[in-house]
């Protein structure tokens, strides 16, 4: 009865986390992903430091939940400033998100026989630090910081 307590609990968090990624996203895109890649690598930690101690387990676990899937209405709306809105280019940005959970399941759980348990986590942290890596040079970019194509002049939407 408690995993599936548990599970239901990290669904809630997610659901919450997804409405208001969702709505953080439309205006405030890059620093969505960051601070909550940042939040991530926060709640990943103390899940990994304090897996032993039940209370603050759960508390970073729902952390996870409201900022560790809930990044991907964030990702969406930065894809489609980046590239475009056609099916294609959304297609194409799911099926990376599918292959990053492939990845980093086999990944994760083939570090598990040499490191223990808490690998897997340790690898979240590792490639959410690498996120954030990803994300940064968007900053300097106003129409991917903050979605005003209108007000971008054209030097800063050319791809080069």
């Amino acid at each position: 009865m408690v995993p599936l307590l548990l599970l239901l609990a990290y669904g809630a968090a997610t659901l919450v986390g997804n409405v208001i990624v969702a709505r953080l996203a439309d205006r405030h895109t890059i620093s969505t992903l960051l601070i909550g890649t940042a939040l991530n690598v926060i709640f990943l930690t103390g899940f990994a430091v304090f897996t032993d101690a039940p209370a603050p387990a759960l508390a970073f676990m729902l952390g996870i939940g409201l900022v560790g899937v809930t990044m991907n209405p964030a990702m969406a709306v930065r894809v489609q400033r980046a590239g475009s809105t056609t099916p294609l280019v959304n297609t194409i940005h799911a099926s990376f998100i599918t292959l990053g959970v492939i990845l980093g399941s086999a990944i994760g759980s083939a570090l598990i026989p040499a490191y223990g348990l808490r690998s897997p986590v340790i690898l979240g942290i590792v490639l959410a630090f690498l996120a954030i890596l990803a994300v940064l040079p968007a900053l300097a970019r106003p129409y991917l910081r903050n979605g005003d194509r209108d007000k971008a002049d054209e030097r800063t939407l050319s791809p080069v």
